[in-house]
């Protein structure tokens, strides 16, 4: 007989935040002008992804590269720790981190499944939450490669980590949150999604 457990999965780009993480963590590491000179540098990527042309694996790797490749895991973990302190609470929706915590008191295991990767781990730690995320590659120097650990966590590979890494066998009960077919796999498994849940209270 399962125990009376609840697992609790949350996607984090577009759902716990306003907007994509990858995008608002480059330009506070950067800055605007570094920002926008890499933009449309990579343009050619970006929009071959945006026509399907390029998996977004291969678009977020050149986007990485071209602004963290060679950096430090010591500087990067700085730049992710400034960015959840300075800028990354106010991309958060309140009625999302309402959600967390509610769950949280009520004793269900939480775990942010999202495609970003180390940039949102500190947040995760603050809010005591669980992380199954992206991967950055930092070679045995602790170096920045410019590329994943493995693949882009979301869609088949997002439920792939989830089913590794947890005993969905051990919950009565599972809830899913997400906001893009990047979850649908997620929610699959779920007994309750929630779909855009908090999208139009911001």
């Amino acid at each position: 007989m399962k125990k009376n457990k609840r697992l609790v999965l949350f996607d984090f780009d577009g759902t716990i935040t306003k907007k994509d993480t990858l995008f608002a963590f480059i330009r506070f590491s950067v800055g605007w002008l570094r920002f926008y000179q890499g933009m449309l540098y990579l343009f050619p990527w970006l929009a071959a992804y945006k026509l399907r042309l390029i998996p977004a694996q291969k678009a977020k790797e050149h986007m990485l590269s071209y602004f963290f490749k060679g950096t430090s895991q010591q500087d990067f973990e700085k730049k992710t720790k400034a960015f959840t302190r300075k800028k990354l609470h106010s991309l958060i929706r309140p009625r999302a981190l309402a959600a967390i915590a509610k769950h949280q008191q009520e004793g269900a295991s939480v775990y942010v499944c999202s495609a970003s990767a180390n940039w949102i781990n500190e947040w995760c730690r603050k809010q005591d939450l669980a992380v199954i995320n992206s991967e950055l590659d930092f070679d045995d120097k602790k170096i920045f490669s410019g590329k994943l650990i493995g693949r882009n966590c979301n869609g088949s590979e997002k439920l792939a980590r989830i089913l590794t890494i947890i005993d969905t066998s051990e919950f009565n009960e599972i809830i899913a949150y997400g906001d893009s077919k990047g979850d649908f796999q997620m929610f699959s498994i779920a007994d309750k999604a929630h779909y855009k849940p908090f999208r139009k209270f911001r």
